[in-house]
């Protein structure tokens, strides 16, 4: 028969102890490295949350022809909204526009909210306010007559579910973002005309507006302007010295023309990419430099911040990445998704 030794027990409760205590550290970890809680992804016609151990689960599938745009967590994480979208086929008679749902984030039947008054009303960003009872909507309408473009109009409006219609908040701007707090927003305002504009931070209701970028030779082009959980920085992806094509909106994506065309072409690009490589930038509110986070040139990056503000995830065609704030530590996380939104959930966890 075989004897323990004397120092065997010791050695137990220390290997026992050593493995508790990895454990722990290995809890603490992946709760640090998964700031974001749960995420809402917009993929083809399925809205889907993934959960901190990367698994999607399927929330909603949209009819045929349509495609959910824009997700947004409510402030407590219970429900989320969506834009149920039916893009524009070329054809000026049909119906297309956007629909906004909102849906229990355990899942149930949507409920409509807001629905599309004409052809070519869409819906461009979704944003709670602070205590969940209104979103805020960026509308953008176009108008075609007798088949020919008549022109487009677009507003931040303000939804509130007990009623009482849309209330026009901010003129000329869609891409809503709203600070932890809900004191303040982020928005992108374009005057449709000329295509000046640029990302701004105001109150929730629009006054105390400054502008934090604006339109030009640096930033042709702006897509998903987040503001962060404190408000004091705006996230945001765009193309880095790309030249916009005469005619195009600022905050539309520019189709590559000549020597874009050509650059794209020697340059590695997703397979389905539909515009010029995009970036993500991220621009103090105040004073500060506005910083180029990543260097991997994608098609539509939506932007979410984590719930502590330290890390920011976006989404594209090409695949799911996270990256810090400071520029460091970019990973691939996930497959990406054209046309794909994304948004995260600060509701604290439990």
């Amino acid at each position: 028969m075989l004897r323990s030794s004397p120092a065997r027990p010791a050695f137990h409760f220390c290997l026992v102890a050593l493995a508790l205590l990895l454990a722990g550290c290995s809890s603490h970890a992946r709760t640090v490295a998964d700031p974001f809680g749960r995420l809402v992804l917009g993929r083809s016609q399925r809205l889907t949350v993934r959960i901190e151990n990367g698994s999607e689960q399927t929330l909603v599938n949209t009819p045929p022809g349509s495609f959910p745009t824009w997700p947004a967590w409510s402030p407590d994480g219970s429900r989320l909204a969506y834009v149920q979208a039916v893009p524009f086929t070329g054809q000026t008679a049909a119906d297309w526009g956007g629909d906004i749902y909102v849906v229990p984030a355990s899942g149930g039947t949507p409920q409509l909210v807001r629905k599309h008054k004409q052809a070519g009303d869409e819906v461009y960003g979704l944003a709670w306010t602070a205590g969940g009872s209104a979103l805020l909507a960026g509308i953008h309408t176009t108008t075609f007559t007798n088949g020919s473009y008549a022109g487009a109009t677009q507003h931040l409006d303000r939804i509130d579910f007990a009623g009482g219609g849309d209330a026009v908040l901010v003129p000329n701007a869609v891409f809503p973002s709203v600070t932890r707090d809900g004191a303040r927003m982020a928005y992108l305002m374009q005057n449709l005309d000329t295509g000046e504009g640029g990302v701004w931070v105001s109150l929730l209701e629009g006054q105390d507006a400054q502008q934090v970028i604006a339109f030009g030779e640096r930033f042709p082009a702006i897509l998903s302007p987040r503001i962060s959980p404190s408000g004091d920085a705006v996230a945001f992806s765009a193309p880095a010295g790309a030249t916009r094509t005469p005619g195009t909106p600022a905050g539309r994506r520019a189709e590559p023309n000549g020597w874009q065309r050509l650059i794209a072409a020697l340059l590695p690009a997703t397979a389905a990419a539909h515009g010029l490589p995009m970036d993500i930038w991220r621009a103090p509110v105040g004073n500060g430099e506005v910083q180029q986070l990543t260097h991997v040139r994608e098609d539509d990056p939506s932007v979410a911040w984590s719930r502590d503000g330290s890390e920011i995830v976006f989404f594209a065609t090409g695949g799911l990445y996270t990256v810090n704030v400071d520029g460091s530590g970019l990973k691939k996380i996930g497959q990406g998704e054209f046309n794909g939104n994304i948004d995260a959930q600060w509701a604290s966890p439990g």
